[in-house]
Formats: C-alpha cells, sequence, structure tokens
C-alpha cells in the first residue's frame, strides 16, 4: 500500500477505485453488500469506505464470479439468449 493513500475513501474516491458508478456503490452499500463505516453526525454524517476493505470485497467478488456458471448456455442450435 502506498503511504500516501488514505486509509479511508468517500463515496465519489471509493466508486472511482471500483470502477463503478457512485449510484451503484449507493445501491450495493444500502443492500450491505459492501463493507463501510458511518461515520459523523448531523450535515457532517457521511459514510467511508476502507480500502483494505474494499479491495478484499473486491477479491471474494472476482473470486465468486469465476465459479458462477456463464451467463450464457451454449445449445445445440447456438447460444439460448441470442437474438
Amino acid at each position: 500500500m502506498n503511504p500516501d493513500s488514505p486509509l479511508a475513501l468517500r463515496p465519489k474516491a471509493a466508486a472511482k477505485m471500483l470502477s463503478i458508478s457512485e449510484r451503484h456503490l449507493f445501491d450495493l452499500t444500502k443492500t450491505g453488500e459492501i463493507p463501510c463505516r458511518r461515520v459523523g453526525a448531523g450535515k457532517r454524517k457521511t459514510v467511508l469506505y476502507a480500502r483494505a476493505s474494499l479491495e478484499s470485497w473486491l477479491s471474494g467478488a472476482v473470486q465468486d464470479d469465476q465459479t458462477a456458471p456463464p451467463p450464457c448456455q451454449q445449445n445445440d442450435k447456438g447460444f439460448s439468449d441470442a437474438k
């Protein structure tokens, strides 16, 4: 880890790190799928994402995708989802 990089990221930086939109990050946060920490109170309340937790979460998501079946199953006439 780069000593100049922050330990925690705000939503915009976390979304950029994961290469997803802020809206998708919000949806993942809302469902509890992605690890975060809510800090502060009132107008200062924010959500922070620990860089190490995001890296671990992403590694787990990649491993899950590798064990999942492919999205399009091929049958004898070609791909079932083909148009």
